[in-house]
């Protein structure tokens, strides 16, 4: 039915109607030549109610036409009236009373992958969406939880609020505002809390809620495109306690790399140890927007036992004017990695460096195409095979996994949906394909899934704790931005226990439980070390820089400037830092406590001891 209600069909109807009126009007004339244009119109008008007569035949073909299509175009819209209005009423009674349901804002690619994923749950759902043509989106089958609002509506009320009133905003659990605008977004997320502000059902809602002993914080996670504008809304949203409201702001193609980078990390693959000098190395083909999200993550993370730089090999066509772009939002990446240029033409010839591709722990192929994509991962397999030919026998061999190989699909490809069997034939020859859906769901959403939260939770409180003092806030308190600090130090644990032969697991495993008494105090100082330069990374990928302590006139820090300024006085070598500040790093190197909740264990790695 929502096909019968669409703006698009509206638009021809009228076309028809005002084509089929301008033909009467001509028939009229040539029918009655001495009638006035004034009643020609009118009897125009009289076609499409069948209340015309003709007194002299025969008539004009023009007219003819017109007498005949005009009750036929006034029946039409008088169908749509009615099936519209039976729509409409249909779907505002599913309204009444909806709560705990999820409002997404936006239809596209995105949203699409994230759909497929929500209508798996009890959830209801609300679409808020311009779009009209839903066969681009297989996600938008029929589906009883589903509920459209179409923008063309939503443009009629008189702002967002009373639309957020007529989708029970105050009642819902969370909130999506995905459109393809960043700016957009932003403004909605604005209206989103003015209403809120003067909403008295969203007070009773929370009352009810909290009576009903559930979750009455509404979750609102914004999709930016800009990393600069993202960064920086970050530091200005967050949790506001007086709203009960959680504000998140995410970039799907973040999202991916993050889950990349922590999957495919290099020391899963080889070990790296203290005074090894030989640096982790990945290799990125394609310098799209992805690509530069997955090279940007791996600096952020890679900071290893060794205490080197990463090495990211970087190929795509004009590969220097790439990198030059991805500089300009990153000034001092080259400080925290180190980048090898390879041309791309050079690369699918094997025209490299061996010397610095036999160091490759792990490949990403983000071209902007998919097909090439998968010509890429196959070629670069290719080239490490053949390499290894003179290594080992033909006889029963099989394909190596080292170094891994990704081929990242585009966001708005659906090519492996249309032709499944290519997934099949690449993952024969050890390569991973990648997707957004992989991300886009409830669990890994926005870093926040139970594991990765709960530590990066236990970090901020030890934090404090080691301060000496009370938490200066509560993590509902907290900026995304100062969430996301400890967030990057939680996903580096699993680095620093990988560097001890251990790892977290559910407690049902069968390796014996990692005795922590064990780690001596030089493997202490790598893992405070790596911390460090780990955090440093973050700060100075985020433009950062090492500038001297400023303070208030009570004799405080003034955190607050020197972070708007983006200076920090810790950012230098770990020999330099003050005593107090290396006890910082030290309280990130385990989180014992915080794995315990979630019923989980460090244990000895059985594969690597």
């Amino acid at each position: 039915m929502e096909s019968l209600v669409k703006w698009g069909n509206w638009k021809l109807i009228g076309i028809l109607f005002v084509i089929c009126y301008i033909i009467g009007t001509i028939g009229w004339a040539l029918y009655e030549p001495s009638l006035p244009v004034s009643s020609a119109l009118y009897k125009s008008i009289q076609l499409f109610s069948l209340n015309t007569n003709f007194p002299v035949y025969p008539i004009p073909w023009i007219l003819e036409i017109a007498r005949f299509f005009a009750p036929i175009i006034a029946v039409a819209i008088v169908l749509k009236l009615i099936i519209s209005l039976v729509w409409k009423t249909t779907r505002d009674l599913k309204l009444l009373g909806i709560k705990n349901h999820i409002v997404i804002w936006g239809l596209n690619a995105e949203t699409n992958y994230l759909l497929e994923n929500l209508l798996g749950n009890s959830s209801r759902i609300v679409l808020i969406t311009s779009t009209h043509e839903m066969s681009d989106f297989p996600a938008l089958k029929p589906a009883r939880r589903l509920t459209v609002i179409f923008a063309d509506e939503a443009e009629s009320l008189s702002d967002k609020t009373r639309l957020c009133q007529k989708i029970h905003l105050e009642s819902a659990k969370s909130v999506f505002v995905m459109t393809s605008d960043d700016a957009n977004n932003i403004e909605t997320v604005e209206k989103i809390e003015a209403y809120l502000d003067g909403c008295e059902k969203k007070r009773v809602a929370l009352e009810a809620r909290k009576t009903e002993n559930i979750n009455c914080e509404l979750q609102v996670f914004v999709h930016i495109d800009d990393e600069h504008t993202m960064n920086f809304m970050k530091h200005c949203k967050g949790n506001d306690a007086k709203r009960n409201v959680s504000i998140s702001f995410f970039n799907t193609k973040r999202m991916l790399a993050r889950h990349l980078i922590d999957k495919f990390s290099p020391d899963r693959y080889r070990r790296i140890r203290e005074g090894d000098s030989v640096p982790a190395t990945i290799l990125v083909v394609g310098l799209s927007d992805q690509g530069a999200k997955i090279m940007t993550e791996a600096a952020l993370l890679y900071h290893f036992a060794n205490h080197v730089k990463p090495r990211i090999v970087v190929s795509d066509r004009d590969v220097k004017r790439r990198m030059r772009s991805i500089y300009e939002n990153y000034p001092l990446l080259g400080n925290v990695a180190e980048i090898v240029e390879v041309e791309f033409l050079d690369l699918i010839r094997s025209e490299i460096d061996w010397e610095i591709f036999s160091t490759v722990s792990s490949c990403f192929v983000t071209t902007e195409n998919e097909g090439e994509s998968s010509f890429v991962a196959r070629k670069l397999r290719q080239i490490f095979e053949v390499k290894a030919d003179s290594d080992v026998e033909g006889h029963g061999r099989k394909v190596s996994t080292v170094p891994a190989i990704v081929a990242v699909i585009p966001i708005l490809s659906r090519f492996l949906d249309i032709v499944p069997e290519t997934r099949e034939k690449l993952e024969t020859v050890n390569i991973n394909i990648s997707n957004p859906g992989e991300v886009l769901n409830t669990d890994n959403l926005f870093s926040t899934n139970e594991e990765i939260e709960k530590i990066a939770m236990y970090f901020h409180w030890e934090y404090n704790k080691g301060k000496d003092k009370t938490l200066d806030k509560v993590w509902n308190e907290l900026e995304d931005s100062e969430k996301d600090s400890n967030r990057y130090a939680a996903r580096h644990l699993p680095i620093k226990l990988r560097f001890l032969g251990a790892k977290i697991t559910d407690t049902a495993t069968d390796c014996p439980t990692f005795n922590q008494n064990t780690v001596t105090e030089d493997q202490k100082r790598t893992m405070h070390i790596m911390e460090h330069r780990r955090w440093m990374a973050y700060r100075e990928l985020n433009g950062f820089v090492y500038g001297q302590k400023w303070f208030k006139e009570d004799g405080k820090s003034n955190k607050e400037v020197m972070n708007i300024l983006m200076i920090n006085n810790s950012i230098k070598s770990w020999d330099e830092l003050e005593p107090n500040i290396k006890e910082i790093d030290s309280l990130f190197a385990s989180a014992g406590q915080a794995i315990a909740e979630l019923n989980k264990k460090i244990v000895v790695d059985c594969h690597k001891s």
